[in-house]
């Protein structure tokens, strides 16, 4: 969780991206089917870069986009609502013909 945005991951891979003030789910969000290609760390004018190893004060780096996130606030697995509300947008999404 960042200020502004709710990251679902699963595993290194985004899957949705919810706006933390709207609660509205972004299916079309540059990070949606990215994997997070490293986590990026700042300590006043040094940038250090680390694993994908979800922390506190770092931020999230997709490469294809490319996409950094502000700082990491909180990490926490999501709950049965926060799924199923994302399911709930995942399955209203239009199906393309063939």
């Amino acid at each position: 969780m960042t200020r502004n945005s709710e990251y679902l991951m699963r595993g290194d891979v985004c899957v949705g991206v919810r706006d933390r003030r709207s609660g509205t789910w972004s299916i079309d969000h540059e990070a949606v089917t990215q994997v997070v290609a490293t986590m990026v760390h700042r300590q006043g004018e040094r940038v250090r870069m680390h694993s994908f190893t979800p922390r506190v004060g770092s931020a999230l780096y997709f490469a294809r986009g490319p996409v950094l996130t502000s700082s990491v606030r909180a990490v926490r697995r999501p709950d049965r609502a926060t799924y199923d509300d994302w399911r709930r947008a995942i399955d209203s999404l239009p199906v393309a013909a063939e």
